[in-house]
């Protein structure tokens, strides 16, 4: 995973959302992307984020992202729409299409990004669960005892 190339100052707002989604991504997906072309425009009353989700064997998904300028809710929001490109992405290299997958229920379901007691939090759609805030989902090493 390449991290989006950022002048922090001049996008704060993305260096806040986009990491902890790109940490889990690298830390769980079986297939690797680059971030590219992030684009940062204000709206009338939200940012929109725009950028490009390349996979290795060189498909592209353009992104496009409207914000409410509320951290926890665009993480999870945004959070949403990349396990939709990291599912399509999965697919197309005939892995398993479930990102992330839920620990407690494994080959079964995705995990889900909402929003609980103000945190950005990946939870098992079955039992509920906070699972783990969104940006510190474990590496596959941990996930199965090795770390």
């Amino acid at each position: 995973m390449t991290a989006p190339k950022l002048d922090p100052d001049e996008h704060p707002w993305v260096q806040r959302i986009l990491p902890p989604i790109l940490h889990d991504l690298a830390a769980t997906c079986a297939v690797p992307f680059e971030i590219r072309d992030v684009k940062v425009e204000l709206r009338a009353m939200a940012m929109e984020v725009s950028f490009a989700v390349c996979a290795p064997l060189g498909s592209e998904t353009h992104v496009t992202f409207l914000g409410t300028g509320k951290p926890p809710q665009d993480i999870a929001d945004l959070a949403d729409k990349m396990q939709d490109v990291a599912t399509d992405a999965l697919w197309f290299e005939g892995l398993s299409k479930v990102w992330p997958e839920c620990p407690e229920h494994p080959e079964s379901h995705a995990l889900r990004p909402t929003v609980a007691a103000e945190r950005p939090v990946w939870r098992c759609p079955l039992t509920r669960k906070v699972i783990a805030e969104i940006g510190s989902l474990p590496g596959r090493m941990a996930q199965s005892g090795n770390a």
